[in-house]
């Protein structure tokens, strides 16, 4: 362990002491693209010896429009502290990082944004299992994604740094769905 390493390691375990559980933002946002601001949630909290992410997004009229959630190795959750303070030059640690999530600040949190998607970017897999678990055929998924003049895009990190998941609003479903999932 090099010596950045484990001074962040005693940095983080002495967050561990003074943190009020879970670390959670919340904020409003139009997402969706419909006018009305939207509820987005990130929360991260202490599961075994490691965390547990979560991100939730609702509607203003309180429907779910993505829920996620998933584990984060304690050495994934400290590197990807520790790359985000090495790329932006400013110091980072847990509480700021929940609480900057949302907000642009970044370089590996959420992000926004209005694009036109392509039929190459649009990845197999993740399609796949978001058309199974929306009840909708893979091929109808493509056609309203690709249909959409401009594509409302909203991405983030889960369980590490490289564990990157863009989605993509489907106005048809009303639903966020996972277009591509890695790098």
């Amino acid at each position: 362990m090099n010596t950045l390493s484990l001074a962040l390691c005693l940095i983080l375990a002495g967050q561990q002491a003074t943190i009020t559980w879970p670390l959670r933002t919340e904020v409003t946002k139009d997402v969706d693209g419909d006018g009305h601001p939207d509820k987005l949630v990130y929360e991260i909290k202490p599961w075994e010896k490691d965390y547990e992410g979560y991100l939730k997004i609702t509607s203003a009229r309180g429907e779910t429009l993505w829920e996620d959630g998933w584990p984060m190795a304690k050495d994934d959750l400290e590197e990807l502290i520790e790359t985000e303070g090495g790329v932006t030059g400013k110091k980072v640690d847990m509480k700021s990082w929940v609480k900057k999530f949302f907000s642009g600040e970044l370089n590996y949190g959420a992000h926004y944004s209005r694009e036109k998607l392509k039929a190459t970017d649009l990845w197999d897999d993740p399609l796949d299992a978001s058309a199974k678990f929306y009840g909708v055929t893979k091929a109808n998924l493509k056609k309203n994604i690709l249909s959409q003049k401009t594509n409302v895009l909203f991405s983030y990190r889960s369980s590490w740094r490289e564990d990157l998941i863009q989605l993509v609003y489907v106005p048809a479903i009303r639903k966020f769905v996972c277009y591509q999932r890695g790098y």
